[in-house]
């Protein structure tokens, strides 16, 4: 884990309820499926060489030469299907995409940056057990779905800087990580002159300007797109089951540009309206979700996908189902 100072889109709830696992055991996948194409080719190849008689029963036609043909021909076409078994494509596959894109130069690590924003002596051991849950939950996510590969790819930036960072709310955040972002992701960049050159790509990143095709940050990997933020609400979700998917953190966006509201509409965290579409640059995400949220961001429409307006409906029905839990 890296402690730096700052200087230095699935469901529509798929971030915050569990969705249902498919088998990770390719001979769950493999076995019947061959079995399904042997018996499928079987009656076609018996259907084609037993034409039937003029009183339905079947005349047998097949040569010695014709049997072995076509099982030649059957095992060809289940070894190509368990080719492609072999070759599925894995659960987390686009991060590795997006650890090869053309336009990052190599060697740069997946991650999303964590922001410390509560401070105070009674905060520091939930901080400490939070930090310790993102830790355990990469590992975990990634042996359960047989991509522990990814693990040495994967680094935990924190910035924690109370002089800058105490009672930043996301909108403080957001531009916090644009400046890290800046020092950051600029000399990775594989062609800085499409942007201007270095001075120039740095200026931008710092901007709120929409990451569109003439932004350095857009298209790449969701490390130098969104964050994480730990603030005293995601402290108050902490104290849930070991194996809960727990605590919350908030998502944290830098595409786009986001007013301070002066009055929060009620039943919601943020933003003005009542409408539940409405975009405020954050959302609540439950830690057990870094590696799923992660690989869906790798999409350009991915932060569209997960978004959820945040609410305190939400939190409270997390808390509930925590209490519920531990019963």
């Amino acid at each position: 884990m890296q402690i730096i100072g700052l200087l230095r889109p699935i469901q529509h709830n798929s971030l915050i309820f569990p969705r249902a696992l498919r088998p990770r055991n390719l001979a769950l996948l493999t076995k019947p499926l061959l079995q399904h194409l042997e018996s499928f080719y079987m009656r076609a190849w018996i259907d084609s060489l037993t034409p039937p008689a003029e009183n339905g029963e079947a005349l047998p036609v097949v040569t010695k030469k014709e049997l072995e043909r076509t099982l030649n021909m059957l095992k060809k076409e289940i070894a190509l299907r368990e080719l492609q078994l072999v070759n599925y494509r894995k659960e987390y596959q686009e991060i590795h995409d997006g650890l090869d894109h053309c336009g990052i130069l190599p060697g740069a690590p997946w991650e999303f940056v964590v922001f410390r924003t509560n401070y105070g002596v009674k905060s520091d051991v939930p901080w400490a057990c939070v930090l310790q849950k993102l830790q355990l939950t990469v590992p975990a996510c990634l042996l359960d779905a047989d991509q522990s590969d990814l693990l040495p790819l994967h680094e935990l930036t924190v910035v924690d800087d109370e002089e800058t960072l105490a009672g930043a709310d996301p909108h403080a955040v957001r531009q916090a990580f644009r400046a890290w972002v800046a020092k950051d992701l600029t000399p990775r960049l594989n062609t800085p002159e499409r942007f201007g050159g270095i001075f120039k790509a740095h200026r931008k990143v710092l901007s709120n300007d929409p990451h569109d095709e003439n932004h350095p940050a857009a298209y790449i990997s969701p490390r130098w797109r969104y964050c994480l933020l730990v603030d005293e609400t995601c402290l108050s979700t902490l104290d849930g089951p070991l194996l809960s998917g727990g605590p919350i953190v908030k998502l944290v966006t830098t595409d786009g540009q986001y007013e301070r509201c002066a009055v929060v509409a009620e039943g919601w965290d943020d933003g003005e309206s009542d409408d539940e579409t409405e975009e405020v640059g954050w959302m609540y995400m439950e830690v057990s979700k870094y590696v799923q949220a992660y690989n869906g961001l790798e999409n350009s429409y991915g932060w569209m996908i997960i978004y959820q307006r945040p609410c305190s409906a939400n939190l409270d029905l997390y808390k509930c189902a925590r209490e519920y839990s531990k019963h």
